[in-house]
């Protein structure tokens, strides 16, 4: 084995070791190709609310796609479908027609793919919808549910289009991306059943047994879809009642639930954040919702729904049933875990009523798709805000300082989250996700959090450092196999792989004992209470867990190319249940006796005492015999096929032998399926302690993320961390610009406290690096508090309790608020939500309005934060208003008035148009002009333009300059006025303010 380095925690490799002109870039994933394997049937939830029911959203327009045609089109309305008309006998509809139309008439809100022997057909508007989307042979024929419609008199049959089944879930995922509802109705008997039930010559019964959307579709097993969608999909539940709003939202990935309920703004700006944080594809939306909060959700799926999947709308009736707690309690008490549902009880009659409802409307919801037995236990609820715990990062600091996707293209290159993932695992991932929008407010968490990433640092080398950072990254998602093992949708060979890898964590933890954990003498208590715990669960609860692995026979696992040995053969002896396998093979042991016995016979008719059974096109038990022999043999023989020179037949016995066989392996392949459920079912007695098991391991992940991201830089520290809020920065970067730069970054020192600098003004020209300064010591903090190394040469860092941000310009068409409305909104937030501790980032305030009005609102917001003592909050303030400089001489050491540096370099032939060079580094002092126009030069603007407006721009700045210095006179004069008449002490000071303007 190699040696190991700290370069093993790397995805990338650190910046100090690239190659010149390399750029470093993220590790692509490995491409696994899985075979697509068919669906074990959803199993359907028992307890039904059925009252409750939903209906389309008029705010969303259905979507209508034609035949073979990919391209969606709006249409203009929802038209309500016609009653079904009785089927006269006039029809000349086929059995199977008939049954689709039975079927689709109960299930109108779905798009139905039925199972007829090895495909999978759409029938009637289904087929037209479905084709279009997959681009398949689209057969015409009818398409209304009415067979009598006067208007599809040239066709007899229904139109249709087919997909074989063993593409049936790629097929599946490309429906459900375009926002569809899809049902699955599956053929429930097998021909050999058929044939031997009382009713052999109906037709085979069918039924629903699989409704999908695109949040509720966990059946998935391609690699690189999952890949592409760590995170998973939350379904969002909101109701409202006046300004407070509740929310109820489920990941089936991983089984999240988090609720919460709280009071909103005019802008909806809380709402906005979860949804930011959550990322919804679908909506239960529980009664009247206000304007104001439809604008919110509309706005966010409009935005969302740029190069993503579409997201759907379902909402229920207003007027709900009064008895929904009542009905709720009935499904809570339907667990079969008395202590879990006495726990849950308590718990759900504990919130208040609205989140109840939205409970309530996500379990009906789920029922129909066979999960809402997600909601069943109590550990999976967690509260979405937890102030003592955690800063909740808003959306608009989210968006503004990159922390989940960039805001170039949408992607997670260029990101916060991108700089510090480097877990192994796909649970670990969406932890550390978690950590980093929600930095820790606990000055001890934070240190125990960074002690960790010492010790890790420190014990890389160590066996069971090593040991882990091995199976981490050869682990599949442990989270969302659990997930579906508990719903019943587990595939055989995902079950194995599953218990193949707990069994090697577990058996490690095993042989490494207390003592030996003991001994690496780790600093963190985090640290050493994850490995103890793995310990304690390997040697204790799931000591006997390893048990389970031996129940399967690994090689018909993990083979899928035959699909009835692999589950007849699935387990091996020693499966708990295993005799009632054993009874129903040796059933078919005696038949294939028979069988045998039998072809002696045969031998003896045709006195060929070595002839075998051949197989032929799937067909066994056959007789071959030459062309020119076959007038020879009985006439009661069946002949099955045949070439130019050899027939293949079946003697009557040998043809209801084999009849008999198919039926006996049926009932075996019934068998198999019956001991997979209790197999399933007594591993889903393990969750809570397999649970433990899968978080121990994704702490463990994001620690070793957290590590790897702490030395893949140059000159990185661990912050000092103290109890008041201060910034003290020496050599500090931007790490996700100097993680995509080429070239390195240019270091800035940086200090605040309450008492000197807590109030930063920051100038300079266009272009010179203002805003990226500020999201530089945004970054910083939040990377502290997550419990990572920061990129300075040294840093000591207070714990702020909040961090808000207003970059940026944009409008919000759908929310009818102009660019200028929406900046001030988002200023009204920081403003009535700050605190002492708060680092609050205002960029360009009063931009979108005149000079005046935008000069006298940016001076009155700032000087409201330096006063008022119950804000009082950190600011780095960046303004094109030089003249708030003043404000620096008005409040003395509090403030200070920065710039970003540069060189103006004058042109020899024109002294009047300057060209500039930035230095990026932060100077103290006021830059007295923007030098706005030399952009326009950078942005390729002909320089006959720029040149002319250099020219109007120096006479306007003297004009403005005279106007306000004569304003100011006028002023002190009317002051001083006062003075010798009143000799008021008011306008004493305000001459004093104006003197130090006129300066």
């Amino acid at each position: 084995m190699a040696q190991p380095t700290i370069s093993n925690f790397f995805k990338r490799k650190p910046i100090g070791t690239l190659e010149p002109g390399t750029k470093r870039q993220k590790a692509e994933p490995i491409l696994v190709d899985v075979e697509e394997s068919k669906e074990s049937p959803n199993q359907q939830s028992t307890t039904s609310l059925a009252s409750f029911k939903y209906e389309v959203s008029n705010q969303i327009k259905p979507v209508h796609y034609e035949a073979r045609s990919v391209t969606p089109e709006p249409s203009e309305k929802i038209r309500k479908p016609k009653k079904l008309a009785k089927a006269s006998a006039s029809t000349n509809l086929t059995p199977l027609e008939q049954q689709f139309v039975t079927l689709k008439a109960n299930h109108k809100d779905k798009i139905l793919a039925i199972q007829v022997g090895y495909k999978y057909k759409f029938f009637g508007e289904d087929a037209k919808v479905a084709s279009g989307i997959l681009d398949i042979m689209f057969i015409p024929g009818k398409v209304s549910l009415d067979p009598n419609n006067l208007e599809e008199t040239d066709y007899d049959k229904y139109a249709y289009c087919s997909v074989p089944d063993t593409r049936l879930h790629i097929h599946l995922k490309r429906l459900l991306n375009k926002g569809l509802k899809v049902g699955v109705v599956k053929q429930m008997e097998t021909a050999a059943i058929k044939s031997n039930s009382t009713n052999k010559s109906s037709l085979f019964e069918r039924k629903l047994t699989n409704v999908y959307t695109s949040a509720t579709y966990i059946d998935d097993t391609n690699e690189l879809d999952l890949e592409s969608n760590k995170a998973g999909n939350f379904i969002f539940s909101i109701s409202e009642n006046k300004n407070r709003i509740s929310v109820m939202a489920v990941n089936l990935i991983n089984s999240e639930i988090v609720f919460d309920s709280f009071e909103d703004t005019q802008i909806r700006s809380n709402l906005r954040t979860r949804l930011q944080y959550l990322d919804p594809t679908e909506y239960v939306t529980i009664g009247e919702l206000s304007k104001e909060t439809e604008q919110c959700i509309n706005s966010y799926i409009m935005e969302k729904s740029i190069g993503r999947n579409s997201k759907t709308i379902r909402r229920v009736p207003y007027h709900i049933d009064a008895q929904y707690l009542h009905k709720l309690t009935e499904f809570v008490s339907a667990s079969s875990n008395p202590v879990d549902s006495a726990l849950l009880l308590e718990f759900i009659t504990e919130l208040p009523s609205h989140l109840q409802m939205c409970t309530y409307g996500l379990v009906e919801y789920l029922t129909e798709f066979g999960l809402s037995s997600v909601f069943l236990l109590r550990r999976n609820y967690h509260r979405f805000s937890d102030s003592n715990k955690y800063m909740i990062l808003d959306s608009n600091t989210l968006k503004s300082i990159e922390i989940l996707n960039n805001n170039t293209n949408g992607e997670e290159v260029g990101s916060l989250l991108w700089l510090l993932d480097h877990t192994r695992t796909k649970f670990g991932y969406r932890l550390l996700r978690k950590w980093i929008t929600r930095p820790l407010i606990d000055r001890e968490q934070i240190l125990n959090r960074s002690a960790a990433i010492r010790d890790l640092s420190l014990h890389f080398k160590s066996t069971l450092v090593e040991k882990l950072c091995y199976f981490l990254s050869h682990t599949n998602d442990l989270e969302r196999s659990l997930s579906r093992i508990y719903f019943g949708k587990t595939t055989r060979k995902e079950m194995y792989l599953v218990l193949k890898k707990f069994n090697e964590i577990l058996t490690f933890m095993q042989n490494y004992s207390k003592v030996e954990i003991d001994q690496l003498q780790l600093e963190s208590s985090l640290l050493k209470e994850e490995f103890l715990t793995l310990h304690q669960l390997a040697t204790s609860e799931l000591k006997n867990f390893t048990t389970y692995l031996g129940m399967i026979n690994s090689a018909v696992a993990m083979d899928e190319s035959d699909e009835k040995t692999h589950v007849i053969d699935y387990f091996s002896s020693d499966f708990f249940d295993y005799d009632k396998i054993a009874l129903e093979k040796r059933k078919v042991e005696d038949l294939e006796t028979l069988l045998k016995e039998e072809l002696n016979n045969i031998r003896q008719i045709l006195k060929r005492p070595s002839m075998e059974y051949i197989s032929n096109n799937k067909e066994p038990y056959l007789i071959e015999v030459r062309n020119s022999t076959v007038k020879s043999l009985p006439k009661n023989w069946i002949k099955i096929n045949g070439t130019k020179t050899v027939s293949r037949f079946r003697t009557p016995e040998t043809t209801k032998l084999y009849k008999q066989l198919q039926y006996l392996e049926d009932l075996v392949v019934i068998a198999n399926e019956s001991c997979f459920s209790s197999f399933l079912h007594s591993i889903k007695n393990q969750g809570p302690y397999l649970s433990r098991v899968i978080s121990a391991l994704a702490t463990l992940d994001c620690l070793i993320s957290l590590t790897a991201s702490s030395f893949n830089g140059v000159n990185n520290c661990q912050p000092e961390l103290v109890d008041s809020p201060m910034i003290q920065l020496v050599g500090s970067r931007n790490p996700i610009i100097e993680s995509l730069s080429k070239t390195g970054y240019i270091e800035n020192d940086f200090s605040m406290s309450q008492k000197e600098n807590r109030v930063s003004i920051i100038t300079g020209p266009n272009m010179g690096g203002k805003s990226s300064f500020i999201r530089q010591i945004a970054l910083i903090v939040i990377m502290a508090q997550i419990g990572c190394s920061v990129p300075a040469t040294k840093a000591k860092l207070g714990v702020f309790d909040s961090l808000y941000i207003r970059m940026g310009a944009h409008d919000d068409i759908i929310g009818g608020q102009s660019t200028f409305q929406v900046e001030l909104s988002e200023c009204s937030t920081i403003i009535n939500n700050c605190t002492p501790k708060s680092l609050v980032l205002l960029d360009e305030i009063g931009r979108g309005t005149s000079t005046v009005d935008g000069y006298s609102i940016a001076y009155s917001i700032l000087d409201y934060l330096i006063s008022e003592p119950s804000k009082s909050p950190f600011v780095l303030f960046i303004t094109h208003f030089p003249t708030l400089h003043v404000i620096e001489q008005k409040y003395g050491t509090i403030v200070k008035n920065f710039h970003m540096g540069y060189i103006v370099e004058n042109k020899e032939d024109n002294l009047e148009d300057p060209v500039l060079v930035f230095l990026y580094k932060l100077v103290e002092g006021v830059c007295e002009n923007s030098y706005g126009v030399n952009v326009a030069r950078m942005a390729l603007i002909p320089e006959e333009v720029v040149s002319k407006a250099f020219e109007i721009s120096g006479e306007l700045q003297d004009k403005m300059e005279f106007s306000r210095r004569r304003d100011l006179a006028r002023k002190s004069l009317a002051c001083i006025s006062a003075i010798l008449q009143e000799d008021d002490k008011d306008s004493v000071e305000k001459l004093k303010e104006l003197s130090v303007q006129l300066r």
